[in-house]
Order: C-alpha cells, then structure tokens, then sequence
C-alpha cells in the first residue's frame, strides 16, 4: 500500500478535551472500513470514521488525537505488523471527528 492520502498530526489530549503538544507527523494510506467492524464498534458504542495505515512509530498511542486536514479524530485501536513487503505498519482505527474546547 501506498502511504500517499495525506499527513496526519499526532498530539497529545492535555488537558482532557484540548489538544496538547505535537508527537509527531506521518504519511498514511487509506483502509476500508467492513461492515463486521462497524457492527462491533456499534455494540461497544463506538462509531467509526476511518482506518489508516502509517509506517510504524511507537509514540502513537490510542487516545491521541489525530488531525488530518484540521479534522481531530480519537485514536482507537492499533493494530501493529508488517506489510506484504515485511516493512512494520500500524494501522489506527480514527473515531468520529471530535470538536475540542476552543475551536
């Protein structure tokens, strides 16, 4: 997969609800959402926007907010392994756009 839909911005939430300090930056791919997983997320009431995929940085954690183009999405799940070439990968689960205190 090529990691060339856009650059997403990693940061902190600190304090809770206000975006913190920069982590870091990364190019990501796109990966389609199945309908299984928006099923399961639906029954932990979870609602799903996007998946990515980034090269491999272990300062990304669930619970960050992701911005892409201005738009903060949560960090959820991470999945973590390589691609079909054997390069490490991450892939993130993104939430539903969030609008945090002061915008």
């Amino acid at each position: 997969m090529t990691l060339d839909a856009g650059l997403v911005t990693f940061y902190t939430e600190d304090p809770p609800g206000e975006t913190g300090s920069e982590i870091t930056k990364a190019y990501f791919g796109e990966i389609g959402i199945h309908a299984d997983e928006h099923y399961i997320a639906a029954t932990n009431n979870i609602n799903i926007s996007r998946r990515i995929r980034i090269w491999r940085d272990d300062r990304v954690e669930g619970g960050q907010i992701a911005d892409i183009s201005g738009r903060k999405h949560h960090v959820g799940r991470i999945f973590i392994g390589t691609d079909k070439d054997g390069l490490p990968i991450m892939d993130l689960t993104l939430d539903i756009p969030i609008r945090l205190r002061g915008e």
